[in-house]
């Protein structure tokens, strides 16, 4: 996931398919956490709207794809989460992003 940016302005960028301004932030904080590995956030933010999963970035990555290319994340981690992710929302699986690769 390209976030190499510090401004808060390239940090908290629009999220394709989500609406308010809010929303886009806790879609790119999904993101991070998605990244990261962080599953009560994960968890969080997914209850609290479920749109967020399908959001990209701006090179078309899914959270499912910015999880899959961390290497931060615990293989059981990254198992439950992912199935978390596929569970609400079984297309990710088969979106490419900028670069055609799937998650």
């Amino acid at each position: 996931c390209a976030l190499t940016s510090t401004s808060s302005a390239a940090r908290y960028s629009p999220i394709r398919g989500v609406g308010d301004s809010l929303t886009n932030q806790m879609g790119m904080d999904l993101i991070l956490a998605s990244r990261g590995g962080v599953e009560p956030i994960i968890y969080e933010l997914t209850a609290f709207c479920a749109a967020l999963i399908s959001g990209t970035t701006k090179n078309g990555r899914t959270p499912l794809h910015c999880l899959a290319l961390s290497r931060s994340v615990q293989p059981t981690a990254s198992v439950r989460i992912a199935c978390s992710f596929l569970l609400q929302d079984v297309q990710l699986l088969y979106c490419a992003d900028a670069c055609g690769c799937l998650p």
